[in-house]
């Protein structure tokens, strides 16, 4: 019993004295005073800068993605991972460079590698990576870059690891990118079945400005575009001032409808006065199932649709590709 005794306390110690957390620490230009960490479901974390360093801990219980952040300019990005140390360095508004651990030295490489990559060489550089770094753990975080790119390559991604890396501690994490994958692959799929060209988009009814309730239905006969767009959206706001010059370009031939989206009642009214947005405007309550309707996976989406209310066209992002079709359309 004596030495049952003591085993269990052996083990209890060892329990205890188990590293569970992630230490980041930093030496940075731009960072403001203060920092805020973002963790999945949980509420941010607030970091005290002096100078420019700052010392971070968090307890992680999963790998998980985690973004330090300065508030609407700049964010770096890690993995949280239990054990490992990041010391980060440089400007945190331009070139910054992740040491500390050898995972996070791996981390910093990848993340220097992608830097200059494009959207047609990007998976082959993974690919290349991967084959040259098959026990490297932190590769694991570029499998969410082939699952959005190039989904069909996600099982080649997997065979260029080793075991040992599929098979250890970050194999949950790896479960879980996996089914992320999975899940965004047939989001996106239905969203394009709900966005195709030529499809009759739903009718809604919304409150605009005045408190009125304003039918997509009675703008029919002219071409709409339905803005998908929130205050908190950064491409969103970047957009406007050249959206506002093509309303006036083509005034009449085509309206807008602003569809705000996760903002209070109030910031979008602010955010509408702010930026002095000419065209009509609704607001989508929280519990609106319309963007599940519209098949949204982003901010902005801009859907163009024609006098039947069918849909010309479905732009996600802020893309010079939707002036250029504006243009087509109107400039004849």
């Amino acid at each position: 019993m004596q030495r049952a005794g003591l085993l269990t306390l052996a083990v209890a110690a060892l329990a205890s004295c188990k590293n569970d957390k992630l230490t980041v620490t930093g030496n940075l230009t731009n960072t403001g005073d203060t920092l805020l960490v973002f963790k999945a479901d949980e509420a941010p974390d607030t970091i005290t800068v002096k100078e420019g360093k700052f010392t971070y801990q968090t307890k992680v219980d999963k790998v998980q993605t985690l973004y330090i952040v300065r508030p609407e300019t700049a964010a770096i990005v890690l993995l949280a991972v239990p054990g490992e140390k990041a010391e980060v360095s440089g400007d945190m508004m331009g070139d910054y460079t992740i040491t500390g651990s050898k995972f996070f030295k791996d981390f910093d490489a990848q993340q220097k590698m992608l830097k200059d990559a494009t959207q047609d060489n990007v998976v082959e550089l993974i690919m290349n990576h991967v084959k040259e770094n098959p026990n490297s753990e932190a590769a694991l975080s570029l499998i969410s870059i082939v699952g959005y790119v190039a989904p069909d390559s996600l099982d080649s991604f997997l065979s260029r690891l080793s075991d040992k890396v599929k098979n250890g501690r970050m194999k949950p994490y790896l479960e879980e990118q996996i089914a992320s994958v999975k899940a965004q692959a047939e989001s996106e799929s239905q969203a394009q079945a709900l966005q195709a060209e030529g499809r009759e988009v739903p009718d809604f009814t919304l409150n605009d400005l005045q408190g009125n309730a304003l039918s997509l239905s009675s703008l029919r006969g002219k071409y709409v575009i339905l803005d998908f767009w929130g205050s908190w959206c950064g491409w969103c706001i970047k957009g406007f001032p050249e959206m506002k010059e093509y309303y006036n370009k083509y005034k009449g031939k085509f309206e807008i409808l602003g569809i705000d989206c996760s903002d209070s009642d109030e910031a979008w009214r602010g955010a509408v006065k702010e930026h002095d947005l000419p065209w009509l405007h609704v607001y989508n309550p929280e519990d609106s199932d319309l963007l599940a309707q519209y098949g949204i996976q982003g901010f902005p989406t801009k859907i163009i649709l024609d006098p039947e209310g069918k849909i010309v066209k479905t732009i996600v992002g802020e893309d010079p590709a939707f002036y250029t079709l504006l243009d087509e359309l109107f400039g004849k």
